[in-house]
């Protein structure tokens, strides 16, 4: 089996009730900044989980990078860095509960282009 060099993240935010439109806005401008500086990251994409109970909100990132050294360059960016900063300490904290996060390859299936991963 042949494996990708391409890595991936999937981060799930959980912000505070009263955040939610905050934790968007600072999703949605880190979306914006990847985008324009980060050449290196093949996919970031903010989806928001719609199979919660009791209003709760979920923000899921779905990001895909050339390789996971690449990972380590968004980590170090400024605007990464600037809204990890905001998620900790702006109005005592935004988030609910620590963002979970998983690294993971792709191992099997298809992407947008449909070739079969081998």
């Amino acid at each position: 089996m042949t494996q990708s060099k391409q890595a991936h993240i999937v981060a799930i935010f959980t912000p505070k009730p009263d955040k939610v439109e905050r934790v968007g806005q600072l999703l949605e401008n880190q979306c914006r900044s990847v985008h324009a500086k980060e050449p290196y990251c093949l996919r970031f994409v903010m989806t928001q989980r719609t199979n919660l109970e009791d209003n709760q909100v979920e923000f899921v990132l779905i990001e895909t990078y050339e390789d996971r050294d690449s990972i380590d360059r968004h980590t170090q960016e400024d605007h990464f860095k600037e809204m990890s900063k905001a998620f900790s300490e702006e109005d005592g904290g935004l988030l609910a509960k620590k963002p979970y996060i998983a690294f993971t390859r792709s191992v099997a299936g298809f992407e947008f282009g449909r070739e079969l991963i081998k």
